[in-house]
């Protein structure tokens, strides 16, 4: 696993702070179970890449930034048998944040998930047989955030 993060100091003066992270993580990892002995299977719900960057900007009262996530293919359920096992395909999200404090105690926001409505697709034994192919579209929540 490998982080890198950067100040993003060359766009000054037209924003306070600025930062720029990378994270990589790497799983070679491989699970064995009683109903397949013979067999090293991937580790169920890990993907072997996966691969976050973001952008973080303030200005004054408001702050905000971006991410891309991406995750490699992963195994998501062991089956009786190879052809039975379910794979979920690789995910890639964006997602946006933008937030203005009113002052110390009261923060207004915005999120939205899933900017590039990169669908949700799962097969069993191999990518012919798909079993999910969900488009959940992009997502937004307003909040008003108060501390008491």
């Amino acid at each position: 696993q490998v982080l890198y993060e950067k100040e993003i100091d060359f766009l000054e003066p037209a924003f306070d702070t600025g930062t720029f992270s990378l994270a990589y993580t790497l799983s070679e990892s491989e699970a064995t179970v009683p109903t397949r002995p013979n067999e090293d299977l991937l580790v169920p719900g890990r993907s072997r890449h996966s691969v976050l960057a973001g952008i973080s900007l303030e200005k004054g009262k408001f702050a905000g930034g971006t991410s891309l996530a991406y995750q490699s293919y992963s195994l998501d359920d062991v089956g009786s048998s190879r052809g039975e096992d379910r794979f979920r395909e690789e995910i890639l999200a964006l997602d946006a944040n933008l937030r203005y404090s009113l002052n110390e105690d009261i923060e207004f926001a915005v999120n939205i998930f899933n900017i590039t409505d990169h669908p949700e697709r799962a097969y069993v034994g191999n990518s012919t047989r798909i079993v999910n192919n969900q488009f959940g579209s992009w997502a937004a929540r307003l909040s008003v955030n108060a501390n008491f």
